[in-house]
């Protein structure tokens, strides 16, 4: 005996109890039949239909782990073919809850039936295939996640995505991304390209943040004059088990006394709807926590960060810590997205940022982007990490409310551009991205440096998981609703 040989896996012996039971469960009322293999070992691939599995009270009839099927509608009992009706191979494919599953069967023949048989049957015929499982069942499901589809250039078979939307803004980073070797599982040190430039040459004063948040905020009506709060805790510890930064998301909250004269250089909000009067809850605001107050205004994005002086019973009192900063990335159009990445529109300004000197002069020009010109530009685009900025638009009805996520003000991550493509008769270039990396870290100012992780799954992020499952479960919703109007009016 070799003791150092590697021991052979031994494969599970079939258990046909197990199988049949599993499919007496499953319960399918109709199979597809493909022939895989006939009688005399000859491979073939050929589809021969429906068919149904014969039952009785509803439940599958089995004679001592042999099952029987109906004659496929695609074969012809007359001229059957390559199909002998005996030791043949076939696979059974069905679906269960929208799953599809697949079982492979050896035919032991056809036979016809004992009337007294088909007495108890739930449906009368005098003959069937009898079948021996060769396989235990397997799961067929080799979907990817739904990608939702907000522009569809009027294409009217494509239906768009009108519950969550989202604003995306795009930047350029120095971070390049090779093709040798695992890329780094941290980025901490990320600059972008072009370097990010003082917004503003303004002393950074309370009355100048409040001045530029009232002038803002002023021209819009009375009942949209509100921000997005956000409670950063930060986390003083270090090392190796540091803790990453909590940010709890308290909605939106109304400004108030922006049309008074101001006699403090503080901002007054009204008291997040999260908030109560328990101790230990974390949406509270105590003097001296950090907050991030962001809102829209037309088609700019702006934050402003803030302190927090007083808590009171109704309304809280904050203090700017900084400047209105707008939002420094190129604005961009959103096709689709998905749990894991997301289609954008190109566009010259788009092609001239990520390309800069080496973009080619015929951009913007109906060649359909070939050549070889085009093709060293796409290449050099993948290489290239790029820094995307969601703003979410929820539009869920009163009686949807159930479904709709909980979403921040604005999701960052890193992407990278993994494909193009020329789209329609009026050759769009669209860029495919995959979402590469999570921030860890919400930070308060533009220049607070940001740990990044990479994502190693496409369920990493928390944000697009929650939006691919609240809309999955909607749609099920309205679904479900659909077919029971359809059977009151039947």
């Amino acid at each position: 005996m070799n003791l150092f040989s590697r021991k052979q896996r031994q494969e599970k012996q079939l258990d046909l109890d197990q199988v049949v039971q599993q499919l007496t469960e499953l319960s399918p009322p109709s199979v597809l039949v493909y022939l895989e293999e006939t009688g005399n070992g000859r491979k073939v691939d050929e589809n021969l239909g429906k068919a149904f599995l014969l039952q009785r009270d509803q439940r599958l009839y089995t004679d001592v782990n042999h099952l029987y099927i109906t004659t496929p509608e695609d074969l012809k009992v007359a001229s059957e073919g390559s199909f002998r009706g005996r030791d043949e191979l076939v696979a059974l494919q069905f679906m269960h809850r929208r799953v599809p599953y697949r079982l492979e069967c050896r035919v032991v023949g056809r036979f016809r039936l004992l009337p007294e048989v088909v007495e108890l049957l739930d449906f009368k015929v005098r003959a069937a295939y009898k079948l021996l499982p060769t396989s235990r069942i397997r799961k067929e499901d080799k979907r990817g996640f739904l990608r939702y589809a907000v522009k569809n250039y009027g294409d009217s078979r494509q239906p768009v995505t009108t519950h969550v939307t989202f604003d995306v803004f795009l930047r350029l980073t120095r971070q390049e991304i090779t093709s040798e070797g695992a890329p780094p599982a941290e980025l901490t040190d990320l600059r972008f390209q072009p370097p990010d430039e003082p917004s503003s040459r303004e002393p950074v004063t309370a009355r100048a943040a409040i001045d530029r948040l009232r002038e803002l905020l002023l021209s819009r009506p009375m009942n949209e004059r509100r921000v997005y709060l956000t409670k950063i805790v930060k986390s003083e510890a270090k090392g190796y088990r540091r803790k990453h930064n909590d940010a709890y998301l308290l909605g939106y909250v109304d400004v108030l006394g922006l049309d008074q004269e101001i006699r403090r250089e503080v901002i007054y909000t009204k008291r997040s709807a999260k908030a109560d009067f328990r101790k230990d809850n974390p949406y509270n605001l105590r003097p001296g926590d950090r907050v991030l107050a962001q809102f829209r205004h037309d088609a700019s994005f702006y934050y402003l960060p803030c302190e927090v002086l007083e808590a009171r019973t109704g309304n809280e009192v904050l203090r700017p810590r900084g400047l209105v900063e707008p939002e420094a990335g190129l604005k961009v159009e959103l096709v689709e997205y998905s749990v894991g990445g997301a289609l954008l529109e190109s566009s010259t300004e788009l092609l001239t940022l990520l390309l800069g000197e080496r973009c080619p002069p015929q951009v913007g020009s109906e060649d359909g982007y070939r050549g070889r010109v085009w093709e060293a530009a796409f290449d050099q685009i993948r290489h290239h990490l790029v820094h995307l900025t969601f703003y979410p638009s929820l539009h869920f009805a009163e009686k949807l409310k159930n479904f709709q996520p909980d979403l921040p003000f604005a999701i960052p991550i890193l992407g990278q551009i993994v494909r193009h493509q020329v789209h329609g008769e009026r050759r769009t270039l669209q860029f495919g991205l995959r979402f590469a990396y999570d921030p860890e870290e919400v930070p308060l100012t533009p220049v607070e440096p940001v740990t990044w992780r990479l994502l190693r799954g496409v369920r990493d992020n928390v944000h697009f998981t929650e939006v691919h499952s609240k809309l999955s479960q909607l749609y099920g919703h309205l679904e479900h609703q659909s077919l029971a109007r359809t059977a009151l009016r039947d």
